[in-house]
């Protein structure tokens, strides 16, 4: 006989390597599907299916790199992309970018390009100029994690089709008398002379001056015995001219207190603090009183007399100064809110420079920078003893980031959409909506009762102007066939055409007459609310592209609640009566592996380039379904290393399937019935498939439930102890030992076969490059001769089982059993009994010879135990369910399979001869 045994085995063979060198292969695989176009494929092929999923992507920011925040939410998109896809859904994904606004503006600016000495529509083509720079790179980014879409058919809202639909909805809010012009608080900079974004204010220390000012109470009911007066704080006396409400919170309790012959209304919790605050150490509290008798009363302003309306207003706190919020509603969102609500005429007498204009009506005040006033005020305040106190203090306050002086809010004329007159019928599209997680719908809710009118009018040049004309006295045109001309003019030419051309030359013929109506000479300067811009994008993308509406699924980061999910909502909503999405799903933010936000400053930013270039995508992406990405989801060096160790767990598993497939003609089994197939296998070849079986139904349904975590452990939990320490370990006997034709080895392939195809087939939509290329290998093909593909391949259903109870529980039952076994041969090691287990026999003597292991011979037992022999003995009334004794077994080594044998013939065991007879 041949004594080099090693050569005789029948060992796995494949060019799947144990290796996985993600970074070198992904890039090839990406190319294969571009050439091959795999996805245009796929979606040629679906066309013509009956079911169809639409995820509408929403638009990304198209400035900077990606982040991993991108990363998660392109790959949460793409995996269900793919499932769907494969289940034979059409499903065709546009992405998009979001491609105007004040970001683009300042990286324009800060490339040398000076705004103020170049026209508008100059500097907005050097805007668009670098957005298309910035979306090609952003697209090679998106590419390298392998996403299944086509990046050439994308869209963005500065697309000429698509800022036309955006003025054609314009026209349809007009046409329901839902659009009109008022004032409304933004950040303002006198500095700049100009309106900021949140984005362009930073905050910075500022000294300024708290004050305590009394507001006398208009007592004409003669409810208290002595003068009594409310008490507001605050740190902009300048803003006390404007004073025109005091908001109390109904729910509070308020006290009197009495002090030098003067009565002062404070918030009850805040008294202590209040005191102090003045050094007032002689007082008595008179009574209390609930904040809802104070309202409906007014005061007299401190500076003018005027009467001041005391009103309920919910934002008023007790965490500091005193429970009675000063309000001037040109100078605050909230106070603005409140004034609205009240019907209040908006005072704002402070022009573009910071200056009091002649509206405060007050000679000391008018022409003079707000901020000198604070003196005059302060000191006229004390003259006429309404100041009770004020002290300096330091404090973060916000500033333009390009003068680093300070700002305000300020009242300008704003363009609003009225989203009170449709908030019923926006809360019946939300209660129409199935949200994941399930309390994004109740801050969904909440946040649309909260919400007031939506300012979308914004003070930049690069975005969507506001189609709107002026006449001569600076009215406003809201004629909805000339809002529709400027939407065929922005189609035709795009928007620039707005900024470069008069507005003479923009009307239709209709206006240009010289008999024309009131004589139109003004076009509005201002242009659209970026949130608008994206919140049409279910029209300009979905519906012009002849896809069915509204949208299956809407997926985005909880901060979309108040921005995209609600501009959406409410575009919707106005123009079709129907949220554009069906389901809405919200993920959290990636945070460091302490849970700490990203941030350059702290040094903890891990970029998605670095883990692709270092792991891989694959890598990346099984992290994605590892998390609960509707939680805050950490990341870090640990957390990737034991995701490439349970990336590695799967890719070994393949690795070792496909290995022992390399003589088995696969064509055979796939002509004929799966069922049929695995019918004529063995027990527990039955049994694993059928493991397999209920693993496919439960990860179709996590799939379609975004429960991907799930999927991850219900896969690596397969892999690790139901292939990895049972099937795939005791059958490396059958299928190295036993001869190339051996029956049970080609039922161990046949088996081994349709559990690689299906897990190859499970994981596809998460691990895309990681299963094209076992793919590959498992059809004995190579990149360079296949035009086939794993993502071209429908995604694995349940097979119609017959015998499964009763045959899963036998073999749950040998499980349990063989667990029990392995203790005992632990045991035995450690108490030098036994070396190996392989050099063992097992001795099982069971309590009757009903056991439902009856039906597994001695020799199978032994084989699936990984031992040497099994003998058992039934009828022992002495034992409960079974008694186990292992001892090394006495006998001879065969040097090709390693069991210890009683019998051996020209020195290896009598099935090894046998073998070997077959192949010398």
């Amino acid at each position: 006989m041949n004594k080099n045994y090693k050569d005789t085995l029948l060992m796995p063979q494949t060019n799947f390597e144990m290796r996985a060198n993600l970074t070198i292969k992904e890039p090839q695989l990406q190319k294969y599907w571009q050439d091959q176009k795999i996805y245009q494929q796929l979606i040629n092929k679906n066309k013509k299916s009956t079911k169809t999923f639409i995820l509408h992507d929403g638009p990304p920011y198209a400035n900077g790199d990606l982040h991993l925040g991108h990363a998660l939410n392109k790959i949460l998109k793409d995996i269900i992309v793919r499932y769907y896809n494969s289940s034979n859904y059409y499903t065709p994904y546009i992405a998009g970018w979001d491609t105007h606004g004040l970001p683009i503006e300042t990286a324009v600016t800060n490339s040398g390009i000076n705004r103020k000495k170049i026209a508008v529509s100059d500097f907005r083509k050097q805007c668009q100029k670098y957005v298309e720079l910035q979306v090609a790179n952003q697209i090679n980014q998106f590419k390298t994690l392998g996403l299944l879409t086509d990046f050439k058919d994308h869209y963005v809202t500065y697309d000429k089709k698509y800022e036309s639909e955006q003025i054609k909805v314009f026209s349809k809010m007009v046409e329901k008398k839902l659009v009109y012009r008022n004032l409304y608080p933004v950040y303002w900079s006198p500095s700049s002379e100009s309106a900021l974004a949140e984005a362009e204010v930073e905050y910075l220390t500022k000294t300024s001056a708290a004050i305590y000012v009394a507001f006398l109470l208009n007592d004409e009911k003669k409810i208290f015995n002595l003068p009594t007066s409310l008490v507001i704080w605050t740190t902009t006396p300048w803003t006390i001219p404007s004073n025109q409400m005091l908001a109390v919170n109904e729910e509070f309790i308020y006290s009197i207190i009495k002090t030098n012959e003067q009565q002062y209304i404070i918030a009850q919790p805040l008294i202590d603090s209040f005191t102090k605050a003045n050094n007032i150490t002689d007082f008595t509290i008179v009574k209390t009183i609930s904040g809802k008798d104070l309202i409906g009363l007014t005061a007299l302003h401190p500076l003018y007399q005027r009467k001041t309306p005391i009103v309920h207003g919910s934002h008023v706190t007790i965490n500091d100064g005193t429970g009675i919020v000063h309000t001037a509603p040109a100078f605050g969102e909230e106070d603005f809110d409140l004034g609205l609500k009240h019907n209040i005429k908006i005072l704002c007498p402070i022009n573009d420079q910071g200056q009091f204009t002649a509206e405060i009506n007050d000679e000391q005040l008018v022409n003079k920078f707000y901020d000198d006033t604070n003196k005059i005020i302060v000191e006229r305040l004390k003259n006429n003893g309404t100041l009770i106190g004020m002290k300096w203090f330091k404090h973060q306050y916000p500033h333009d980031w390009r003068t680093k002086k300070p700002v305000i809010y300020r009242a300008t004329l704003q363009w609003f959409i009225a989203i009170e007159k449709i908030k019923p019928l926006l809360t019946k599209n939300i209660n129409k909506v199935n949200f994941v997680p399930e309390w994004a719908k109740k801050r969904m809710l909440l946040m649309t009762n909260n919400r007031y009118d939506w300012c979308i009018s914004r003070q930049r040049a690069w975005g969507l102007p506001i189609p709107i004309f002026y006449t001569k006295k600076k009215e406003p045109i809201m004629d909805i066939n000339l809002i529709n001309h400027v939407a065929d003019l922005f189609a035709k030419h795009g928007s620039n055409i707005w900024f470069e051309k008069e507005a003479k030359d923009l009307l239709p013929p209709k206006y240009q007459h010289k008999d024309s109506p009131n004589g139109i000479f003004y076009k509005e300067q201002d242009i659209m609310d970026v949130w608008y811009d994206s919140g049409v994008s279910h029209l300009a993308v979905i519906k012009n592209n002849n896809l069915p509406w509204p949208a299956d699924l809407y997926l985005e980061g909880n901060d979309q609640f108040r921005g995209w999910f609600n501009s959406s909502l409410t575009t919707g909503t106005i123009t079709n009566n129907s949220s554009p999405y069906k389901n809405l799903l919200a993920h959290g933010f990636v945070t460091d592996a302490k849970g700490n936000k990203m941030s350059k400053s702290i040094g903890n930013v891990i970029s998605v380039k670095s883990i692709c270039d270092t792991n891989g995508a694959d890598i990346l992406r099984l992290w994605v379904a590892s998390v609960d990405f509707t939680d805050d989801t950490r990341i870090g060096t640990e957390i990737l290393k034991q995701v490439s160790e349970n990336y590695r767990k799967i890719r070994n598993i393949f690795r070792f399937l496909l290995g022992n497939l390399f003589d088995l003609d696969i064509k055979t089994i796939e002509n004929k019935q799966q069922e049929e197939i695995i019918n004529s296998l063995s027990e527990v070849d039955q049994y694993i498939l059928n493991k397999l079986n209920g693993l496919v139904i439960k990860i179709n349904e996590n799939y379609q439930t975004y429960q991907f975590n799930t999927i991850y452990h219900l896969i690596l939990n397969f892999v690790t102890n139901d292939l990895s320490a049972f099937y795939c370990d005791f059958t490396k006997d059958i299928l190295y030992v036993n001869s190339k034709n051996d029956i049970r080895r080609k039922q161990v392939q046949i088996t081994m076969f349709l559990i690689v195809k299906t897990l190859i087939g499970l994981l596809a939509p998460i691990l895309p490059h990681t299963t094209e290329e076992a793919f590959q290998s498992l059809t004995k093909k190579d990149l360079n001769t296949s035009s086939d593909s794993i993502h071209l391949k429908k995604f694995p259903q349940p097979w119609n089982l017959n015998k499964a109870t009763k045959l899963m529980e036998k073999w749950e039952y040998f499980i349990n059993f063989k667990n029990e076994v392995n203790k005992v041969i632990e045991q035995a090691k450690k108490d030098k009994i036994v070396k190996t287990a392989l050099e063992t026999i097992v001795t099982i003597i069971f309590k009757d010879n009903h056991n439902i292991l009856s039906t597994i011979d001695e020799k199978e037992l032994a084989q699936l135990l990984i031992v040497s022999e099994v003998n058992i003995d039934y009828n022992n009334s002495n034992v409960n369910d079974w008694t186990i004794n292992v001892k090394t077994k006495d006998g001879t080594k065969c040097p090709r399979c390693w069991l210890i044998v009683n019998e051996t013939k020209e020195d290896v065991c009598n099935r090894c001869f046998e073998v070997l007879s077959l192949i010398m």
